[in-house]
């Protein structure tokens, strides 16, 4: 069924965290001060903006972006083609809500034009034929970074991958006994061997008697068409802007078409609105309901990575069945049928700056460096460059840098009180490059799990005046993981203690990998999310008070070890008999308390554990709670 989706209303609802956007054409101000800030405003932190490599560099010119690579990731998408999805997944811990059509992120897009968008909703527990298509975008995502981003810095992956941590239900192993049969299916193209058409012949009819498209662009030899009236012995039936499509004049006199005019219809014409949509219902012994971003060209359905031509990457959604009938009889799309034949059109004449895309390099850098910042110049920009910024008059202003050793340094303060704002790379007054720096600690953040910020900022707090020690006690009590053995026993206890915390929260994003990764001159005995936390907790214990992190190693300020203060009178036993009651002391052995708490859950999983493979790979856990 079709339905008005606003955007805005399903983000009052909250409970989603990430939001992944594919785009080919981007307006930054729409996308930052109305999208961004709205999303933002709902609790969504993690945003990461897949834009086509060319138009983005167009769109940059015009109107930069002021909060890429600090608010959210700008991934410009290197495609020999055009990188043409428009795919949104707003993903949550429990939900998602995935939109699939032809919009891009643009003003016009969002409410001018005349398009056409899937929408489908998943919660754990309800919608779940739907799960397949949320897992497939993901896998989308990453293909595409994979094969057009693979020149932009390895964090723009890191970020990606830890999309997870905030969803974990979206991977192909934590859902697979949840998958459901559906008449939807998502299909996209990522330079891969099989084309889009390719991947469509599967779920065609084996009798089609009827074809209805809709498309604004058509390539010039119209050889996607031939596919198209290959299907049926009907003569197909297609819906355009006169004034507006762009394709051959053959279009209009080839007998196996007849093309009807879309400005006829009262939504188009009245509110002289863009047909921007593409579709494609194909009816017979089955039927089909095809939409999204794929134009009725060569490009987008046709060409593969062994066709030696430049190819698009693209997302359609696929309706099979029922379901696509009652699609089709809501949009009225059998109704174009009756529409007034075209017997000519005048193209559109669009004018396109190609010579400042060609001539301007568009460069993605991870900001790497406490203090100073390193940016590697180009051979190609000569040695007359300079960088800077431009200012609200459009007026650039040079930024202060000393080049050595083939780098611009530059203090990370300059770059701290300018977030987000892209550098320009000048020859005189000509803008030959445009440099966005990716803040990859800032952004990596934003992709955490709330348990998992709560842990590192409380493993942070612990060298300042006020030490979140709550929240830290908190976490170790969620770190606390349960053998497979008495995994019933503590659901059991669960169930008969509601405020118990699940001794399974915490440690299931981590990665627990044993490995020997060298850090610093020394070696730690694992590496993922664990071991940067465990480095974090002893770098902050190390420097609490300015005492030296020998500590951690089993000594005290003095420089002795346990061994030296065996028999000592220092004993913990000479502080407990002394009467304290201060507010410190009742503080103190609360936090006592607990830690004891802790550590008997923790004693009593370890004993409960008889498989050593387990104990080993749980060594990590046990060690950040000790």
């Amino acid at each position: 069924m079709t339905a008005t989706v606003s955007l805005f209303d399903e983000l009052k609802k909250g409970g989603y965290e990430a939001c992944l956007m594919t785009t080919f054409n981007v307006n930054f101000s729409f996308y930052e001060e109305v999208l961004l800030r709205r999303m933002q405003a709902s609790g969504i932190n993690h945003h990461m903006l897949f834009v086509d490599k060319k138009m983005c560099l167009a769109a940059m010119l015009e109107n930069p972006p002021t909060k890429a690579g600090n608010e959210y990731v700008l991934a410009p998408m290197d495609c020999s083609g055009a990188f043409h999805p428009k795919l949104i997944l707003l993903l949550g811990k429990n939900k998602g809500l995935l939109a699939v059509g032809s919009n891009n992120v643009t003003l016009s897009g969002y409410g001018q034009n005349l398009e056409i968008t899937n929408v489908f909703e998943f919660s754990v527990n309800k919608n779940e034929a739907h799960l397949q298509l949320f897992i497939k975008a993901f896998e989308a995502f990453k293909d595409w970074f994979n094969v057009y981003g693979s020149k932009l810095p390895s964090s723009v992956g890191v970020v990606l991958d830890r999309t997870t941590n905030l969803c974990p239900w979206i991977t192909p192993k934590s859902s697979q006994s949840k998958i459901l049969a559906s008449d939807y299916r998502l299909l996209y193209s990522a330079n891969s061997e099989r084309s889009l058409w390719q991947q469509l012949e599967e779920y065609l009819p084996s009798n089609i008697t009827s074809v209805i498209g809709l498309s604004a662009f058509f390539d010039t030899k119209l050889a996607f068409l031939d596919k198209l009236t290959s299907l049926s012995e009907n003569q197909i039936v297609l819906a355009v802007q006169p004034s507006s499509v762009t394709a051959p004049d053959e279009l209009f006199s080839d007998k196996r078409l007849r093309v009807v005019n879309l400005d006829s219809l009262t939504e188009v014409n009245t509110l002289n609105r863009y047909a921007h949509a593409k579709l494609l219902y194909l009816s017979g012994d089955n039927n089909l309901f095809i939409s999204g971003s794929a134009n009725f060209s060569e490009p987008a359905w046709s060409r593969n990575i062994t066709s030696g031509k430049a190819s698009n990457a693209e997302a359609i959604i696929v309706v099979s069945g029922d379901e696509a009938k009652v699609l089709a009889e809501s949009l009225s799309i059998t109704n174009v049928t009756s529409l007034d034949t075209v017997i000519s059109h005048s193209e559109r004449k669009v004018k396109r700056n190609t010579e400042s895309q060609s001539s301007c390099d568009l460069v993605i850098i991870e900001a790497q460096g406490n203090s100073e910042i390193h940016i590697p110049a180009m051979e190609r920009w000569g040695v007359e460059h300079r960088l800077c910024y431009k200012n609200d008059l459009d007026l650039f202003e040079s930024i202060d840098s000393k080049f050595h050793e083939g780098s611009w340094v530059i203090e990370r303060a300059i770059f701290e009180r300018n977030k987000g704002r892209v550098i320009n790379v000048v020859v005189q007054d000509t803008v030959i490059a445009l440099i966005v720096l990716i803040f990859s600690d800032q952004i990596i953040n934003k992709c955490t799990s709330p348990k998992e910020r709560l842990l590192t900022e409380a493993i942070g707090s612990l060298g300042t005046d006020m030490p979140n020690l709550s929240g830290l006690l908190k976490c170790f009590e969620g770190m606390v993981f349960t053998s497979s053995e008495t995994r019933a026993q503590a659901s059991k206890k669960k169930e008969n203690n509601s405020h118990e915390i699940d001794p399974e929260t915490l440690i299931e994003p981590f990665s627990n990998s044993v490995v020997r990764v060298g850090m610093s001159g020394r070696h730690r005995a694992v590496s993922g999310d664990i071991g940067l936390l465990l480095d974090c907790f002893i770098y902050s214990i190390g420097r609490r008070g300015g005492i030296d992190s020998a500590k951690i190693y089993g000594e005290d300020e003095l420089g002795r070890n346990e061994e030296d203060l065996i028999g000592s009178e220092d004993t913990a036993a000479d502080y407990l008999v002394k009467v304290d009651i201060s507010p410190e002391k009742v503080i103190e052995d609360s936090i006592q308390k607990k830690m004891l708490g802790i550590l008997k859950r923790l004693d009593t999983s370890i004993s409960s554990l008889t498989n050593r493979s387990k104990i080993i790979e749980n060594k990590p856990v046990v060690l950040s709670i000790l």
